[in-house]
């Protein structure tokens, strides 16, 4: 029986998929998960408590940043309308706890590999977008900002939730994954593991502080 040869997405969606089996049942990681190197916490950018986002900054703040683009700390799927879009977490965001994070941390990146955007993403063609993590009125939420000149794809006050393991986080992680919960766990659908080509209104997910995990809805 012939096999047609894996194409280099799918041998990268099959790398991530067995680096995160351990991952499926929502926000947890092995008990046995080594020490990893020492990396660098985000730059705090902060937030202004009566006026907009400060794009700009959290712009200039993402760019300078270190992100992880390891296969299974990073996650490559095809999204909506067949956009191929990749998201990598900044090296060193588990190491935040939740109040540090609650005044502002672009906490990772999307990148589009195509030439078609994704509005509700913040994710412009062929673009990258930073995700800024912050909170208003005690209640998390999102902003995603183009890292483009023109504000057109931003989405600010984006709801989000955070959800909590049971053990601590030694590295950063993040994924696609699809809506929803199950139980107090967010899903890991099988479009984002590559066994369904596409993994329509997935969401972005990010091991956000030591113990939690943030997920866009």
């Amino acid at each position: 029986m012939y096999l047609e040869p894996l194409s280099s997405t799918g041998f990268r969606r099959l790398q991530a998929a067995a680096a995160v089996v351990v991952l499926m049942a929502g926000c947890q990681r092995p008990a046995e998960h080594p020490q990893g190197p020492k990396v660098a916490p985000p730059t705090p950018v902060g937030i202004s408590t009566s006026g907009p986002l400060d794009r700009e900054k959290i712009r200039s703040v993402g760019k300078g940043q270190a992100y992880d683009a390891t296969p299974g700390a990073s996650d490559e799927d095809v999204l909506d309308s067949g956009v191929v879009a990749i998201i990598e977490p900044q090296e060193g965001v588990f190491q935040l706890d939740t109040t540090q994070l609650a005044k502002g941390y672009v906490i990772g990146r999307f990148i589009n590999k195509s030439d078609k955007g994704i509005k509700r993403l913040g994710l412009p063609p062929g673009g990258t977008t930073y995700w800024f993590v912050y909170q208003r009125d005690g209640k998390w939420v999102s902003a995603y900002i183009a890292d483009s000149d023109s504000s057109g794809y931003d989405r600010p006050d984006v709801p989000m939730v955070i959800h909590y393991p049971s053990r601590p986080w030694l590295q950063s992680v993040a994924q696609w994954q699809l809506p929803g919960v199950i139980g107090d766990k967010p899903t890991r659908g099988l479009g984002a593991l590559g066994v369904i080509g596409l993994a329509e209104g997935s969401q972005p997910w990010i091991s956000c502080v030591t113990i939690g995990c943030c997920k866009g809805q």
